[in-house]
């Protein structure tokens, strides 16, 4: 499978960074209770579609399913 996309250009780039420092001062404000809630929601739901995310990884780097779900599993630990 092939794809093309477009290239991020300057206001790309600074309304991304825009909201991630939006998002960041607004992430201090949830207690910590909360914050480890949604990171471990995102745990989840990084285990839950696993095979999913393998196969993007395949396709966009090329490495083997058990490459990619290693890769996958290191970076949810």
């Amino acid at each position: 499978m092939t794809a093309q996309l477009r290239l991020a250009n300057r206001a790309d780039l600074d309304a991304t960074v825009a909201a991630a420092k939006a998002a960041a001062e607004k992430w201090g404000d949830f207690s910590l209770a909360k914050r480890t809630a949604v990171l471990f929601t995102f745990r989840e739901l990084v285990a839950a579609h696993v095979d999913e995310l393998a196969a993007l990884v395949t396709a966009e780097h090329g490495k083997v399913i058990s490459d990619a779900k290693g890769e996958i599993g290191r970076a949810s630990k």
